[in-house]
Order: C-alpha cells, then sequence, then structure tokens
C-alpha cells in the first residue's frame, strides 16, 4: 500500500514538472510567432503531463478507496482532449479560410466562437479537477491540493486575462508542493492485549487441601 502511495506521490510530481515546463515554454514564446509544429509539440507535451497527473490521482483513488477522486480527474482529461482537438480545428480552419481568400474580419467572428466555446469547455475541465483535488484535500489532510484546484478555477475563468494565466501558473507551483508535501496516513499501533484484565493481578492458584 505504502509502495502505491510514493508512486502516486512521484507520478504527479513529475506530471506537474511536465506541465509547468510545457507553460513556461508557451509564456516565453507568447511575444514572438510561435512555430505552428512547436505549437503541437507544447500541446502533447502538456497531455502528457496531465497523464501523469490523472495517473497518479487513479493511484491515491485506489489508496484513499475513494473513487471520485479519478472519476472526476478523468472528466478533466476528457474535456482538455475535446478543448484541444477544438483548437486545433479552429486554427486549422482559420489558416484554410485566409488562404481561400476569405476576409479577416469573416474569419474573425467565426475564431471569436470558437474561443466562447474553448473558455467554456476549460472551465467546466478546470472545475472537475478542483473537485477531485479538494476530495483528495479532504482524504489525505494536506489542505494544498484544494488551494491549488481554486487557483487554477479562478485561472481558467479569468484566461482571457492577464490574471488567468498567472493564476494557472500558481495553481501548478501549489500542487507540486502539494504533491511533496503529503504523508501517508499514520498507522495506529493497538498495544498488546494482557491475558488478564486490565488491572487485574493474576490468581496465585491456592494447593489443594489434602
Amino acid at each position: 500500500m505504502l509502495q502505491d502511495f510514493h508512486r502516486a506521490k512521484n507520478f504527479g510530481l513529475a506530471g506537474v514538472i511536465i506541465v509547468l515546463v510545457a507553460m513556461f515554454a508557451n509564456y516565453f514564446f507568447a511575444f514572438t510567432q510561435l512555430p505552428l509544429l512547436l505549437s503541437y509539440i507544447l500541446t502533447i507535451v502538456t497531455f502528457v503531463g496531465w497523464a501523469c497527473i490523472a495517473y497518479s490521482l487513479y493511484l491515491f483513488s485506489k489508496f484513499y478507496q475513494e473513487e471520485a477522486i479519478f472519476k472526476y480527474a478523468l472528466y478533466f482529461i476528457a474535456l482538455i482532449l475535446v478543448g484541444g482537438i477544438l483548437m486545433t480545428l479552429m486554427g486549422a480552419a482559420a489558416l484554410a479560410s485566409l488562404a481561400g481568400g476569405a476576409s479577416i474580419s469573416s474569419v474573425a467572428g467565426t475564431v471569436l466562437l470558437a474561443l466562447i466555446i474553448l473558455i467554456v469547455i476549460l472551465i467546466a475541465a478546470y472545475y472537475f479537477m478542483y473537485k477531485s483535488l479538494s476530495i483528495l484535500a479532504e482524504k489525505s489532510g494536506e489542505k494544498l491540493f484544494r488551494i491549488s484546484g481554486i487557483l487554477m478555477l479562478v485561472g481558467a475563468a479569468t484566461i482571457i486575462i492577464v490574471i488567468g494565466a498567472f493564476a494557472l501558473l500558481a495553481g501548478m507551483i501549489v500542487l507540486a508542493i502539494a504533491f511533496t508535501s503529503i504523508k501517508p496516513p499514520t498507522e495506529t499501533v493497538q498495544p498488546p492485549t494482557p491475558e488478564h484484565g486490565a488491572g487485574e493481578e493474576p490468581r496465585k492458584q491456592q494447593p489443594e487441601s489434602m
């Protein structure tokens, strides 16, 4: 059991580090023209990191015997995958329209609608991650998991402004600290049961009378 606990902890921390590397790379290239291939690579790297975190939450759900921890994480992964596919299709459609001679104004309306749908999906996804981390915080006693979930949910809701990106980054950093700080439950050692009742002295055997 403790081996599964430490495996869950290590997978979670590794996943957070992978996601953070991809996030820092995206922020670094935010004010430059990011090559399309590099953008796809960073998206795949981010998804791999979240997959590691989801596997960690799966192990924790088995360890604490609470299926909801992994169930909500699975909802998160499904929605993130849908969002990633939508973003890819949106970019490809916009490029194809511009290449076909469509005006920028006509493409902008479609892109705006897709962005609104993407933000709604993102908020729903991080809500489920918040639920998963809140249950893990309750079961493990490590409150930083819940704080991390709140920060990421706030970041998803405010992603269209600068504060959203920083809130997501802060949430991931707090999640890394939570995975580092989580401790396995201490087992209570029961004292050995005495052969005689508590506070009773063993009776002396009386010699048989002749």
